[in-house]
């Protein structure tokens, strides 16, 4: 099973080129399955962008899902959990840094139903719940409490739109499927994500 490290477009003489989706693009068509073609649409021409650089891990099929600890939910490299205990934003947070992680992001559509479907077979249902995305610091500015980069624009119609002051914290499945930004004072389960239990894994086929 492929699980891809990184993906770069490369010019003449090991240039990177400025594609910064190329990361995601690849994740979302190779990670998890046994056989990928990628094939790019990059004229070749001597200082332009003429091939993808990828590296990537091949798993046996079964490390996936052992490589996150019992209860938690294997995709796209990392570990997901639902929890339907009903905490504010922050405590919540802390809830998930107390298992190894943080409030769950997420950087594709894949990644999102992902996560919708965790809620919804944990739950029965579509629970709102609370995932790591927030402003309190900025508002407008928004980022994930992972860390990782800020990438998401799927917002509801309308959101986010900091209604009556003091919204600063996403939460997913609001009125079915929409993503809302919510006082981060109201009680939600959630959504965790960390790592997987491998620090590293060595490519082998």
């Amino acid at each position: 099973m492929i699980i891809v490290r990184s993906a770069e477009y490369r010019c003449g003489g090991g240039v990177i080129c400025s594609h910064g989706d190329a990361v995601n693009n690849v994740r979302n068509s190779c990670d998890g399955k046994t056989e990928c073609d990628i094939k790019s649409n990059i004229t070749y021409d001597p200082g332009v962008c003429k091939y993808l650089e990828t590296t990537y891990d091949c798993l046996p099929l079964h490390a996936a899902a052992s490589s996150c600890p019992a209860g938690w939910t294997w995709f796209g490299g990392r570990c997901f959990i639902f929890k339907s205990s009903l905490k504010t934003w922050t405590d919540a947070e802390c809830s998930c840094q107390t298992l190894g992680g943080n409030l769950a992001s997420f950087h594709s559509t894949d990644e999102y139903t992902s996560i919708r479907e965790l809620t919804r077979k944990a739950a029965g249902s579509y629970p709102t719940a609370w995932v790591g995305g927030n402003d309190r610091e900025t508002e407008t500015v928004w980022k994930w409490s992972d860390g990782s980069q800020f990438d998401f624009t799927n917002w509801g119609n309308g959101q986010p739109n900091n209604y009556g002051g003091g919204q600063d914290c996403m939460e997913i499945n609001c009125e079915g499927d929409y993503v809302n930004d919510q006082e981060c004072d109201s009680q939600r389960g959630f959504v965790c994500v960390r790592d997987t239990n491998c620090s590293f894994v060595s490519s082998h086929v």
